[in-house]
């Protein structure tokens, strides 16, 4: 298995990195397709009348009371409703979510601060898949709170 968090590999290098979305200005990261349609529910409804979406340049908008969740440089965007269950819970709920390979919460690792070894160790192993796991494509372990 390879290790996801070594590098964030995305298509294309000609767009920026990050991009403000258009519905609440937050800056937003750059996010592979290929993480989108793990998480948007029922990507063949979704995704039938863009012609070539793989070729756009995604990102993910982290500001949980945006609506957009995925957008493009073109104006396409994923929000909210057609995420995937799964995504909708660990994304929005008051449970938050630090690892989304693993499914380790806030809340967890608060109450066992020894999950971020395990985490470590597995992601040094290539034990992990944050870039199709992690909506945001990114790797977990800069979620976990600093010792």
């Amino acid at each position: 298995m390879k290790n996801c968090c070594a590098s964030n590999d995305l298509k294309s290098q000609k767009s920026p990195r990050k991009l403000q979305c258009p519905n609440c200005d937050n800056m937003s990261q750059s996010v592979s397709f290929d993480t989108i349609l793990f998480h948007i529910d029922s990507p063949w409804l979704h995704i039938k009348d863009n012609k070539n979406p793989s070729d756009n340049n995604y990102y993910f908008c982290g500001n949980r009371d945006c609506e957009l969740v995925y957008f493009d440089t073109e104006g396409n965007g994923f929000n909210k409703k057609q995420m995937s269950k799964s995504t909708q819970e660990s994304l929005f709920n008051d449970v938050k979510t630090i690892c989304f390979c693993y499914h380790i919460t806030e809340k967890q690792i608060k109450d066992k601060p020894e999950l971020k070894d395990f985490v470590i160790e597995q992601t040094k192993s290539g034990h992990c898949a944050c870039n199709i796991k992690n909506p945001s494509g990114l790797c977990c372990l800069k979620s976990f709170p600093k010792n």
